[in-house]
């Protein structure tokens, strides 16, 4: 099974229809499991309070941008952010981090899937 880690930055490009959001969608449409963290999801929705409250978007806009991330996201593996990852970071060097924060996570959680970072299929 092939999966792909759905970090922040696509995850908001994808919400607001910037100029990846296309390949973005690709992607995910293409990944037998999409996964992500739910910080993630906690700082999609901060992010879309923050555009509504600095007038980029409408409350409309961000209603349905919410709406459509709560039902995308009932498909999504979830990673709960736990003490070990939290320290992760720490004990990692900054090349690894990553690495070191998906092996754990997987390795409770999803032992079958193969994941690959959303970033590795944009242009």
């Amino acid at each position: 099974m092939k999966a792909v880690y759905l970090e922040t930055s696509s995850l908001l490009a994808w919400l607001f229809s910037e100029s990846n959001a296309k390949a973005i969608a690709r992607a995910l449409s293409k990944a037998e499991a999409i996964c992500t963290s739910t910080l993630t999801l906690l700082e999609a929705k901060r992010s879309l309070i923050r555009q509504e409250s600095l007038k980029r978007i409408t409350s409309a806009q961000r209603s349905q941008s919410l709406g459509l991330l709560e039902q995308a996201s009932r498909y999504w593996f979830l990673m709960e952010i736990n003490f070990p990852v939290k320290n992760a970071p720490r004990k990692a060097s900054r090349s690894n981090r990553y690495e070191a924060w998906m092996r754990f996570t997987w390795r409770r959680r999803c032992n079958s899937l193969r994941y690959t970072p959303i970033w590795n299929f944009l242009p």
